[in-house]
């Protein structure tokens, strides 16, 4: 039941992410890595300083988890910018960790209430949705829309030399 839950998330991330990159060519590496930017700037913008207050002890975890979100971003550097290929491939991403994956997701979706409420950061949701978005898998390249429209509209708008 769990495998199933976790490939239905997987399948609406993948549509989504299908989605803009036919329209804009934006690839779910790319989401990925929004993601993870977005959970180190809210642990660096948000809990760093809340936690300072706190005491000795909570410098060390947030170095910790720091630690971890540049790790999973240097990662997310590493793997090939363009994972998609003519042929159909999948994401080893997909088949390895669906219970860590899935238990970060159901924890954030427990947890954002008391997130928004109490007017906390949002880090561990934006971490578990870029393991998502790592376990999609991507379209084979091609010219997204939006790159059509502009190739098109510059060919219609370029000057043709005078014939005289």
């Amino acid at each position: 039941m769990l495998e199933a839950l976790d490939a239905w998330l997987i399948a609406r991330f993948e549509s989504l992410t299908h989605w803009t990159q036919r329209a804009f060519g934006i690839a779910s590496a790319s989401w990925r890595r929004l993601f993870l930017c977005l959970a180190l700037a809210q642990v660096v913008g948000g809990e760093i300083p809340r936690h300072w207050k706190l005491g000795p002890a909570f410098p060390l975890w947030d170095g910790v988890l720091v630690g971890f979100l540049l790790a999973h971003f240097a990662a997310s550097l590493m793997v090939d910018n363009d994972q998609a290929s003519a042929e159909a491939t999948m994401n080893p991403e997909k088949l390895r960790g669906y219970l860590p994956r899935l238990m970060w997701f159901i924890a954030g979706l427990v947890f954002i209430p008391m997130d928004i409420e109490s007017h906390q950061t949002l880090w561990y949701q934006c971490t578990a949705i870029s393991m998502y978005f790592a376990a999609c898998d991507d379209l084979p390249p091609g010219l997204s829309k939006v790159r059509r429209f502009i190739q098109r509209a510059a060919a219609a708008l370029s000057l043709r030399p005078q014939e005289t």
